[in-house]
């Protein structure tokens, strides 16, 4: 992967740094910072300020387009997406191996229609489907035939799927004093396997800028040796 698109070359130099500098192809961009967080008409009501990406424009939380336009002008929010100084990868494929032999692959990038995640593990007795997005599903698919749908209910407008609240709470609870934490509570990792995914993701980081397979178990082993030398 690499970042291919989100760059100053993909733009010409009439572009301004900020969408609210005049930027002549505004009105036609799909990116227009603008039209995604200070839309003429509100997308919805004001229980959809708990979002953090569209909501911490301003503070406290604002529906006045005036107070959002403004905050555009002086905020991140409101850089032109191909004139900042990002160097995260706007598409990647990772293939990876695990220790029991099975094959893992993962695919990112900024271009698709809908926005979310989707997931498919297949077994040897069945596949699980799942989709986090505006139409979040689990569906099991028997190789026999048959499928079961999973009741997921409504996660309700947070992030991730409810993701980021439930993450909240569940620190905070375990802060609580004297609180006794059984299995199945919500808190169904420690910090040291939480830290995994961190670990895997700059394996793959490191994978793509050296071009080499990176074997997981050295490379944990090599990032703790320089953390704690």
């Amino acid at each position: 992967g690499s970042l291919l698109h989100f760059r100053s070359a993909s733009v010409g130099p009439e572009v301004p740094a900020r969408c609210t500098d005049g930027c002549p192809i505004e009105e036609a961009c799909t990116f227009s910072a603008p039209r995604a967080y200070a839309p003429a008409v509100p997308v919805a009501g004001p229980e959809i300020a708990v979002l953090t990406q569209l909501f911490a424009l301003t503070d406290p939380p604002s529906f006045d387009r005036a107070e959002r336009l403004a905050a555009l002008a002086t905020s991140p929010y409101g850089r032109c997406v191909y004139r900042c100084d990002n160097d995260v990868v706007d598409h990647q494929v990772v293939a990876m191996e695990l220790a029991s032999g099975t094959s893992v692959s993962f695919t990112m990038h900024g271009h698709s229609h809908r926005e979310g995640r989707t997931m498919r593990y297949d077994g040897t007795r069945a596949t699980l489907r799942a989709a986090f997005t505006d139409e979040p599903e689990i569906v099991v698919a028997d190789h026999g035939g048959g499928e079961e749908v999973v009741d997921i209910g409504s996660s309700g407008p947070y992030g991730h799927g409810g993701g980021d609240l439930g993450t909240l709470r569940a620190f905070v609870a375990s802060l609580t004093p004297g609180a006794v934490h059984e299995p199945g509570d919500g808190l169904t990792t420690d910090a040291r396997t939480s830290l995994e995914s961190h670990l895997v993701a700059w394996a793959a980081e490191e994978a793509r800028r050296s071009g080499t397979v990176v074997d997981v178990a050295a490379y944990r082993a090599a990032v703790l040796g320089d953390a704690l030398s």
